[in-house]
């Protein structure tokens, strides 16, 4: 064990909650990494 933990979003740098009522303007669908429950992750 080194210490560190594993990035399950692979470095994604910005997320979003899909039961938002809008969809934030940076979302590019080509930088979507991974959905975690209700969370979407996205490396810009």
């Amino acid at each position: 064990m080194d210490g560190f933990a594993d990035d399950p979003t692979n470095g994604a740098n910005h997320y979003y909650d899909v039961t938002q009522n809008y969809t934030p303007t940076w979302v590019d669908d080509d930088k979507f990494v991974i959905q975690i429950n209700t969370v979407r992750f996205y490396r810009l």
